[in-house]
């Protein structure tokens, strides 16, 4: 077992093979309970664990949610039997889950955004290539977050 795959990979393991969700309690009561036997050192290490940990799921999370909005924008343009008001409730429930996920990690800023824009929006583009070809090369943020998502 890696350095790495000390204690918060335990727990994880224990986790499954309880056959319970990991969740951020548990792990909150591990370190705790390091804590209280003056394992400081291990504590530590978990606790670095779990940061890296959020930092990656948050990371995902902004880069799911910009690829899934970069897809429906894409969809939008090229498909006008897509222009309802159910895809465009889609649309801006995306557009507030980005934010939501953007503003509450703003650890990761739009310089992260902007490392991750040409990946996401290739992978939305092939997606959208499977219900229609589509004429866009590049989208910017003024594309999906300004535009006017009308359905008349």
């Amino acid at each position: 077992m890696t350095e790495k795959e000390s204690t918060y990979w335990q727990i994880r393991q224990e986790s499954w093979q309880d056959s319970t969700e990991f969740s951020d309690y548990r792990a909150m009561l591990k370190i705790q309970e390091m804590v209280q036997k003056k394992d400081f050192e291990n504590a530590q290490k978990l606790i670095f664990e779990y940061i890296e940990d959020i930092e990656a799921f948050q990371k995902y999370q902004i880069w799911d949610a910009l690829k899934d909005l970069m897809y429906w924008r894409l969809r939008w343009e090229a498909e006008p039997e897509v222009r309802t008001g159910e895809t465009a409730l889609e649309v801006f429930k995306l557009i507030d889950e980005f934010g939501i996920i953007f503003y509450d990690n703003v650890n990761l800023g739009k310089n992260y955004v902007e490392s991750i824009w040409d990946e996401c929006f290739g992978i939305a583009l092939e997606l959208a290539k499977c219900f229609k070809e589509q004429t866009f090369e590049k989208l910017s943020w003024e594309d999906i977050f300004d535009f006017e998502y009308k359905t008349f």
